[in-house]
């Protein structure tokens, strides 16, 4: 025993040490949303005299599932050229974070030079700027779906054995889309076939405006040629959304000669281009003079 308490000690402090000198810190994973935002929309100054210029800054990031083209824009009437006349900024190859890797979306930064409209000493004007970002994006969504003839699902219950889960997998995008099938899909005893209606619910979720409101959709399947589609929206047709927010489908699908339990997969993906905006602020004072500056 006088043995033992040295030992146990020992080991203690190994353990302790170790726990100290190698610590765990989980890494987080890169923060995601619903495609391209604008993380920051300012002004150099927020005050100016009149007639004086400087630089409006728009940094943007790419949090979504996809890489992305498109345009910057700001919209500042009555501040010299190039903001008078809504100089747009284009950006391609904005890379998308990948949570495998651990690595973030892609951010760039664009630049206005502006200047000041002139205005009568004693007036104080307020101006609220307004940058835009349009770009070209997509959204997917697999659903899974279980196909099973009648005979199969009766010997599944029987014997106590559950069916497998039916998974949605979707992308960050700023549309949504929702698959909706009451599974699992028994079949007919007598043709090992069935038709069942498919749901499939469109989202605007990312706080900007899908672009004439509108997102050209394809339903997909797949899965040992089971399943097949009809009447549904597909090959790139245009969907109209009420009043750019959201819109719900109804479509049938049917399932041939399926000799025994299957899973097949519902593939959705819609095309759109999408636009988001922010504003700011900024004052322009009356001319002064130059030995008093504003800050």
């Amino acid at each position: 025993m006088k043995h033992a308490l040295p030992a146990l000690l020992s080991l203690f402090l190994v353990v302790f040490i170790s726990g100290c000198t190698i610590p765990y810190f989980p890494t987080p994973a890169p923060a995601t949303g619903n495609g391209v935002v604008i993380v920051d929309f300012e002004p150099e100054l927020n005050t100016l005299y009149s007639e004086e210029s400087t630089n409006f800054l728009v940094k943007i990031k790419n949090m979504g599932s996809f890489i992305a083209d498109g345009e910057v824009r700001m919209d500042l009437g009555e501040w010299g050229e190039e903001c008078m006349t809504r100089q747009t900024k284009e950006f391609t190859d904005l890379l998308a974070p990948d949570p495998e890797r651990g690595t973030e979306g892609e951010e760039r930064v664009f630049s206005w030079r502006c200047s000041a409209p002139g205005i009568e000493e004693g007036l104080h004007i307020p101006y609220n700027p307004r940058a835009v970002v349009k770009y070209a994006y997509k959204t997917i969504t697999s659903q899974s779906v279980t196909l099973l003839p009648t005979a199969e699902l009766i010997a599944l219950r029987n014997s106590g054995n559950s069916l497998p889960s039916e998974m949605e997998s979707a992308s960050q995008s700023p549309v949504s889309i929702d698959v909706q099938v009451n599974a699992p899909i028994r079949l007919r005893e007598d043709t090992n076939s069935v038709e069942f209606p498919v749901t499939i619910k469109v989202n605007n979720v990312g706080g900007g405006i899908v672009e004439g409101s509108i997102v050209r959709m394809d339903i997909d399947v797949e899965g040992l040629d089971v399943l097949h589609t009809q009447e549904c929206y597909d090959n790139g047709e245009a969907m109209n959304l009420w009043r750019g927010t959201s819109q719900t489908i109804t479509c049938k699908m049917s399932a041939n000669n399926v000799p025994a339990m299957t899973q097949a997969r519902i593939v959705v993906t819609a095309e759109y281009d999408y636009s988001v905006m922010a504003t700011t602020h900024i004052e322009v004072i009356g001319d002064v003079g130059v030995d008093r500056l504003p800050f």
